[in-house]
């Protein structure tokens, strides 16, 4: 879920315009569940946030985010590359000085590769529907519900979230559970914190023979839920490019293997070890506070 359909509000300290990262985890690195098989996973992101203003104010908002994103998953000596394209539209309005709305629709095309299946059945349609109360103009609410429809059923997520400027050097700001960062300025080039993200995604595998069962309905997916806890840098190379390092922990990380198909489905939980990871990304960023 995080990161698959960025959020622009007003209320976050800055808007990254354009953002690449690269995430590793290698196997065997971690604290907890390491008699599990060996699990490596490597993550790549990119994505492109265009706010388009409605008004002179800007108070009300276009948001266009195209995005792609790539995991390698190694279990043991097997490797599995999935890939993810997607294209978030939404719209931020203002409906009066407390309270504003947030609203995003979402098309998803996620699929292992190389697959020469019908295209149509890495579809994925989803959206995003936001209030967001301003109680000060240091403090914002938000509450909401994510819903997509991933190849294992029908995901649908109450969200709650805040913008949080506890004073000039410290903001807290994210929405749950897809996501929370606490930041703390040391400099105008130099900012660190913590974050925490759970990702939740699905992508379609290619079945060698999906009639091998007699059921040619079978379509067989990966799912991934990866939580990650880590700390950050962010180092300003200029006024609006910045680089940021990052070093964290899974937790609760689990990959299934489904096949869905009109006899039934079946579901098996592949690997669970978590690891430690190490990402890294640049961003073209314009601070808001």
């Amino acid at each position: 879920m995080a990161g698959c359909c960025p959020i622009i509000t007003k209320a976050q300290p800055y808007i990254d315009l354009l953002n690449v990262r690269y995430t590793n985890s290698p196997a065997h690195t971690g604290l907890i569940n390491q008699d599990e098989p060996d699990l490596k996973l490597n993550h790549f992101f990119g994505n492109i946030n265009l706010p388009i203003p409605l008004k002179l104010d800007r108070s009300d908002v276009l948001v266009i985010s195209p995005y792609f994103e790539q995991w390698d998953v190694g279990v043991e000596k097997e490797k599995t590359t999935v890939q993810g394209f997607g294209l978030p539209v939404g719209i931020q309005k203002k409906l009066n000085e407390k309270w504003g709305m947030t609203a995003l629709l979402f098309y998803r095309y996620n699929r292992q590769t190389p697959i020469k299946d019908d295209p149509d059945i890495s579809d994925q349609w989803g959206g995003v529907l936001i209030a967001n109360l301003r109680r000060n103009p240091s403090l914002v609410f938000r509450f909401g519900v994510y819903y997509n429809k991933e190849f294992f059923g029908h995901f649908v997520v109450p969200l709650l979230g805040l913008d949080w400027k506890l004073n000039d050097r410290n903001n807290i700001f994210g929405t749950l559970p897809g996501a929370i960062t606490w930041e703390r300025k040391v400099t105008g080039k130099f900012y660190y914190g913590m974050n925490f993200r759970a990702i939740t995604n699905s992508y379609r595998l290619r079945l060698e023979d999906p009639c091998a069962s007699g059921d040619c309905s079978q379509r067989a997916y990966l799912r991934i839920d990866e939580n990650q806890v880590g700390f950050y840098a962010d180092v300003y190379l200029t006024k609006k490019l910045v680089l940021n390092g990052e070093i964290g922990h899974s937790v609760l990380r689990k990959l299934r293997y489904g096949i869905t198909a009109d006899k039934g489905d079946t579901r098996q939980t592949l690997s669970q070890q978590d690891n430690f990871y190490f990402r890294i990304s640049t961003a073209y960023r314009l601070r808001l506070r």
